[in-house]
């Protein structure tokens, strides 16, 4: 079921802020160039390499259902069961989706497979309260990011909310020794019309420097299999398992990033220490 209200379509929209790095490359040009928005089709052609699930069913993305009667017909339970991710046309949120699926398919596919072993549990005890690894999957699956570094020092000035030193005094550092990876397709919708409090929230990845002298298509491959086994790896799965970030203060990710800009307390805010590298 489609919504009544349409969003706009606009074919450039990933030239308006290097925030959207990490799902250019999946860009065809028959999108690119495309006066109107993607159908269906196009957007499964997309994932021609045919993407599995962790339940070994093909990524396919169908119409949104109107009703749904049943667990397993409820989103999560449909896409490990079946690989069908329900998908409104003419929608931003719902496109960009798609872009992350072809992206990082790994972490997507890991998200899900945590996502619907959770629900299960839940369903099986009839809780109807979510539990942490659910709100953890859903709270990165729409708003996470990655921040790379070689260096566990720039990492720690994330954990530790030292926003100052992290994107003014080492603002050079971004691209060749830093780089932050935006996930979250509610978080890519978000920089369509970015505003100040624009929060996402992030798990920290350590790096081999050669790591930096990957094309963009190869880094985002490699992110796609470490971040994976990170959260593999991450004990008790809960959103305080991720740090916020206030990703406008990623530098020339906003187009006004003065002093008084980083000065903002109110968006760069100190805040809770945060342990989430393994």
């Amino acid at each position: 079921m489609q919504d009544k209200k349409q969003d706009q379509w606009n074919p450039s929209f990933f030239k308006q802020t290097p925030l959207f790095w990490p799902i250019t490359p999946t860009l065809t040009e028959n999108i690119i160039s495309s006066p109107s928005w993607p159908t269906l089709d196009q957007c499964n052609q997309l994932l021609s390499n045919n993407i599995p699930n962790k339940n070994q069913k093909i990524i396919t993305f169908v119409e949104q259902a109107s009703t749904c009667h049943s667990f397993e017909e409820e989103y999560e339970p449909r896409i490990f069961l079946s690989g069908e991710v329900q998908t409104r046309l003419h929608n931003w949120h719902d496109f960009l989706q798609v872009l992350v699926w072809k992206t990082f398919p790994k972490t997507k596919a890991l998200l899900n497979e945590i996502h619907y072993s959770a629900a299960i549990e839940r369903y099986e005890k009839n809780d109807k309260q979510r539990s942490k690894k659910e709100n953890f999957v859903t709270l990165f699956d729409e708003c996470g990011s990655i921040i790379v570094s070689a260096d566990k020092n720039i990492l720690e000035l994330v954990e530790n909310f030292e926003w100052n030193k992290l994107f003014v005094e080492n603002k050079v550092l971004f691209d060749n020794a830093i780089d932050c990876i935006t996930f979250g397709h509610a978080m890519y919708e978000k920089a369509l019309s970015p505003y100040i409090g624009m929060t996402s929230h992030c798990l920290l990845l350590q790096v081999d420097t050669s790591y930096f002298e990957l094309t963009p298509d190869k880094k985002t491959s490699y992110i796609d299999e470490a971040i994976t086994n990170h959260i593999k790896k991450i004990s008790g799965l809960n959103t305080r398992s991720l740090t916020p970030l206030p990703i406008l203060g990623v530098p020339d990710w906003h187009n006004n990033q003065t002093d008084e800009f980083y000065k903002n307390t109110s968006y760069f805010r100190p805040g809770r220490k945060n342990k989430n590298m393994k």
